[in-house]
């Protein structure tokens, strides 16, 4: 199955903010009006067929693949039915069911599985009802029910949950009432899209990343941050997002980002005009994590930009080290060391250093070139 990929005909643009948090592996993004169907935890995956069962492959030291056991798998194994949406924190995994029933399985140590005051759970457990979004993330977990009213658990080391305090809840607590459209968690900080456009921001800000308050400032409760974001994902100390006209923007940490000054709080920087490849492009999703970043168009191609010295350490890049774009992606995910991506055809692909990877037929995939790893994967 052949991937599409163009060399870039632009520089490397040095990319300028400031942010920082837990630099571990669940990818924080989100997803803007669709469910995702996959995700990649620190060493395992999870994948939505076209009938709407989970499977899951990868590392299970903590039950994260929910199949019962704590033995990993190096081929794919069927979880359950009737799933929509999943998600992945570190070593934890999160099925979103067609009924709205949110379930967890893997790792408890911080509550971040949402069960409670229970040992690793290796089999999925019901938390929550009513859910239409879920987002997990290092060792954390966040859920958006039908009424808007947004849930949180987990670590809360700095505040990342806006509980108002630094506890750690082992079950899901209300943090927003009701009007959240989007949310997604940077490292340790937390953003939410209002349907009245607002953005709301809380956790640590020692970069800027979440524009609420001075740099250096904590906020324990979600705070205006800025207006007009339609969707935005959180890396470890900044965060991307776009707007209603499709233009990109980044803040928060400057080896990951332009800073330019802006009205509303957040210090952001549109970079559709300085990235030629975005200028009068939809954009349809965006992720993060880390320094990482990578923007799905609306024609389906992938971009992923880095600012560090490495500036493409876990993205596609060809035998030459030119950045590859790669057509005809549905959606698209980064960690610290892969990016994974389901293009048109319900395939899904890989690219990035990881050699704890495995794909579906237990080969490792460690590789900067694209590597198939499932087949059938339900399109968001």
């Amino acid at each position: 199955m052949a991937v599409t990929i163009k060399k870039r005909d632009i520089p490397l643009i040095s990319l300028v903010t400031v942010f920082l948090a837990l630099a571990f592996p669940g990818s924080a993004l989100c997803t803007g009006e669709f469910d995702l169907t996959f995700a990649s935890g620190n060493a395992h995956f999870l994948a939505v067929t076209q009938d709407g069962t989970l499977w899951s492959w990868g590392d299970n030291e903590y039950g994260q693949l929910g199949d019962g056991t704590f033995e990993g798998r190096e081929h794919p194994v069927k979880i359950m039915a009737g799933v929509k949406a999943v998600s992945a924190g570190f070593n934890t995994s999160f099925a979103l069911k067609e009924d709205g029933t949110l379930w967890a399985f893997g790792e408890t140590q911080f509550g971040q599985a949402g069960v409670g005051d229970m040992p690793n759970v290796n089999k999925p457990v019901k938390i929550l009802d009513n859910v239409k979004d879920v987002v997990g993330d290092h060792f954390v977990g966040m859920a958006i029910r039908e009424d808007g009213s947004l849930w949180a658990w987990g670590y809360n080391g700095h505040g990342s949950l806006g509980t108002g305090s630094y506890e750690y809840p082992e079950r899901p607590v209300k943090i927003i009432n009701s009007g959240v459209v989007r949310a997604a968690f940077g490292g340790n900080s937390a953003y939410a899209v209002m349907s009245d456009g607002t953005l709301l921001a809380w956790g640590k800000n020692n970069t800027g990343q979440t524009g609420v308050g001075e740099i250096g400032s904590t906020a324990l409760r979600p705070a205006k941050s800025a207006r007009g974001i339609m969707s935005i994902a959180g890396g470890n100390q900044h965060a991307i997002g776009f707007n209603a006209d499709g233009k990109l923007f980044l803040w928060g940490d400057p080896t990951a980002t332009y800073s330019v000054s802006a009205p509303d709080g957040a210090s952001l920087a549109d970079v559709s005009d300085s990235r030629p490849e975005f200028a009068h492009e939809e954009i349809r999703q965006v992720a993060a994590h880390d320094t990482m970043n990578a923007v799905v168009t609306g024609q389906g191609q992938l971009f992923t930009f880095n600012g560090r010295e490495t500036p493409w350490n876990n993205g596609c890049i060809n035998d030459d080290g030119i950045p590859m774009i790669i057509d005809d992606v549905a959606a698209a995910s980064v960690t610290s060391d892969r990016t994974v991506f389901l293009k048109t055809d319900g395939s899904l692909w890989r690219c990035g250093p990881d050699r704890m990877v495995l794909d579906q037929n237990g080969n490792q995939v460690g590789s900067f070139t694209p590597v198939m790893i499932f087949e059938g994967v339900k399109l968001p």
